[in-house]
Protein backbone atom coordinates (compact mmCIF):
# COMPACT_ATOMS: atom_id res chain seq x y z
CA UNK A 1 0.00 0.00 0.00
CA UNK A 2 3.06 2.47 0.73
CA UNK A 3 4.56 1.85 -2.36
CA UNK A 4 1.18 2.89 -4.26
CA UNK A 5 0.37 6.40 -2.36
CA UNK A 6 4.08 6.69 -3.11
CA UNK A 7 3.89 6.34 -7.26
CA UNK A 8 0.64 7.92 -6.94
CA UNK A 9 2.18 11.44 -5.02
CA UNK A 10 4.70 10.55 -7.41
CA UNK A 11 2.37 10.99 -11.02
CA UNK A 12 0.78 13.88 -9.44
CA UNK A 13 3.74 15.89 -8.80
CA UNK A 14 4.94 14.93 -12.15
CA UNK A 15 1.50 15.79 -14.02
CA UNK A 16 1.63 19.20 -12.10
CA UNK A 17 5.08 19.62 -13.42
CA UNK A 18 3.74 18.96 -16.84
CA UNK A 19 0.77 21.39 -16.83
CA UNK A 20 3.07 24.12 -16.06
CA UNK A 21 5.64 23.48 -18.34
CA UNK A 22 3.20 22.75 -21.51
CA UNK A 23 1.74 26.56 -20.22
CA UNK A 24 4.89 28.34 -20.19
CA UNK A 25 5.62 26.42 -24.03
CA UNK A 26 2.76 28.02 -25.14
CA UNK A 27 3.43 31.60 -23.67
CA UNK A 28 7.11 31.20 -24.96
CA UNK A 29 5.93 30.27 -28.69
CA UNK A 30 3.54 33.39 -28.55
CA UNK A 31 6.61 35.28 -27.30
CA UNK A 32 9.07 34.59 -29.82
CA UNK A 33 6.73 34.89 -32.61
CA UNK A 34 5.94 38.35 -31.73
CA UNK A 35 9.25 39.16 -31.08
CA UNK A 36 10.59 37.99 -34.54
CA UNK A 37 7.79 39.80 -36.12
CA UNK A 38 8.82 43.17 -34.48
CA UNK A 39 12.52 42.56 -35.03
CA UNK A 40 12.11 41.51 -38.81
CA UNK A 41 12.64 37.85 -38.71
CA UNK A 42 16.18 38.76 -37.83
CA UNK A 43 18.80 37.72 -34.92
CA UNK A 44 19.45 40.84 -32.72
CA UNK A 45 23.05 40.42 -32.87
CA UNK A 46 24.28 38.66 -36.08
CA UNK A 47 21.31 40.05 -38.02
CA UNK A 48 20.95 35.99 -39.70
CA UNK A 49 17.63 35.24 -41.20
CA UNK A 50 14.79 33.15 -38.72
CA UNK A 51 11.87 31.27 -38.77
CA UNK A 52 9.59 29.98 -36.02
CA UNK A 53 11.55 27.08 -35.37
CA UNK A 54 15.20 28.63 -34.64
CA UNK A 55 14.15 31.70 -33.15
CA UNK A 56 14.78 31.70 -29.12
CA UNK A 57 14.38 34.01 -26.47
CA UNK A 58 16.63 36.16 -25.00
CA UNK A 59 16.85 37.79 -22.17
CA UNK A 60 18.41 41.25 -22.74
CA UNK A 61 19.44 41.54 -19.25
CA UNK A 62 20.51 38.21 -18.00
CA UNK A 63 18.54 37.08 -15.19
CA UNK A 64 21.68 36.25 -13.39
CA UNK A 65 22.27 40.03 -13.20
CA UNK A 66 18.83 40.88 -12.05
CA UNK A 67 16.89 40.80 -15.68
CA UNK A 68 12.98 39.50 -15.20
CA UNK A 69 10.63 37.31 -17.04
CA UNK A 70 9.02 39.72 -18.82
CA UNK A 71 8.44 40.76 -22.31
CA UNK A 72 10.18 44.20 -22.23
CA UNK A 73 13.17 42.17 -21.47
CA UNK A 74 13.30 39.35 -24.29
CA UNK A 75 14.81 40.04 -27.96
CA UNK A 76 14.78 37.20 -30.68
CA UNK A 77 18.07 35.64 -30.92
CA UNK A 78 19.53 33.00 -32.90
CA UNK A 79 20.48 29.98 -30.23
CA UNK A 80 24.40 30.28 -31.31
CA UNK A 81 24.45 34.09 -30.33
CA UNK A 82 21.55 33.06 -27.48
CA UNK A 83 23.99 30.72 -26.07
CA UNK A 84 27.57 33.00 -26.56
CA UNK A 85 26.21 35.97 -24.62
CA UNK A 86 25.24 34.00 -21.56
CA UNK A 87 24.98 36.79 -19.26
CA UNK A 88 26.73 39.43 -20.52
CA UNK A 89 25.13 42.74 -21.34
CA UNK A 90 23.78 43.67 -24.92
CA UNK A 91 26.54 45.67 -25.12
CA UNK A 92 29.39 44.35 -24.61
CA UNK A 93 28.58 41.39 -26.26
CA UNK A 94 27.60 43.72 -29.31
CA UNK A 95 30.80 45.35 -28.88
CA UNK A 96 32.75 42.19 -28.86
CA UNK A 97 31.06 40.51 -32.18
CA UNK A 98 31.63 44.02 -33.93
CA UNK A 99 35.35 44.01 -33.35
CA UNK A 100 36.62 40.65 -31.45
CA UNK A 101 40.17 40.90 -30.62
CA UNK A 102 42.51 38.67 -31.77
CA UNK A 103 42.32 36.68 -28.70
CA UNK A 104 38.54 36.14 -28.34
CA UNK A 105 37.38 32.36 -28.32
CA UNK A 106 36.83 31.23 -32.19
CA UNK A 107 33.33 30.97 -31.55
CA UNK A 108 32.89 35.07 -31.47
CA UNK A 109 34.45 35.29 -34.53
CA UNK A 110 31.88 32.73 -36.28
CA UNK A 111 29.38 34.98 -34.93
CA UNK A 112 31.19 38.50 -36.26
CA UNK A 113 31.12 36.19 -39.68
CA UNK A 114 27.60 35.65 -39.59
CA UNK A 115 26.75 39.41 -38.69
CA UNK A 116 29.17 40.32 -41.60
CA UNK A 117 27.55 38.13 -43.95
CA UNK A 118 24.43 38.85 -42.82
CA UNK A 119 24.46 42.73 -43.09
CA UNK A 120 26.00 42.16 -46.56
CA UNK A 121 23.67 40.13 -48.24
CA UNK A 122 21.15 42.65 -46.59
CA UNK A 123 22.30 45.14 -48.60
CA UNK A 124 23.20 43.66 -51.79
CA UNK A 125 19.40 42.31 -51.44
CA UNK A 126 18.42 46.16 -51.09
CA UNK A 127 20.11 47.13 -53.67
CA UNK A 128 18.39 45.04 -56.20
CA UNK A 129 15.43 45.73 -54.75
CA UNK A 130 16.35 49.10 -55.75
CA UNK A 131 17.69 48.75 -58.96
CA UNK A 132 14.84 46.63 -60.12
CA UNK A 133 12.40 49.23 -58.82
CA UNK A 134 10.50 47.28 -56.23
CA UNK A 135 11.92 49.61 -53.19
CA UNK A 136 12.72 53.14 -53.02
CA UNK A 137 15.77 54.05 -50.53
CA UNK A 138 14.94 56.18 -47.89
CA UNK A 139 18.21 57.82 -47.49
CA UNK A 140 18.73 61.05 -48.18
CA UNK A 141 21.20 60.99 -50.58
CA UNK A 142 19.68 57.72 -52.82
CA UNK A 143 21.03 57.63 -55.88
CA UNK A 144 17.76 55.36 -57.72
Amino acid sequence: MAKYKARSNFRKKNSAKRKTTLKHANFNKREREGKLREQGGQCCYCFTGLNHKTVTLEHVRARSKGGINHRSNYKASCEACNQLKGNMSEAAFKKKIKHPAVTDPFPYWEAHIRRRLSLATNRSCRNIRCYVGIEVRQRQYADC
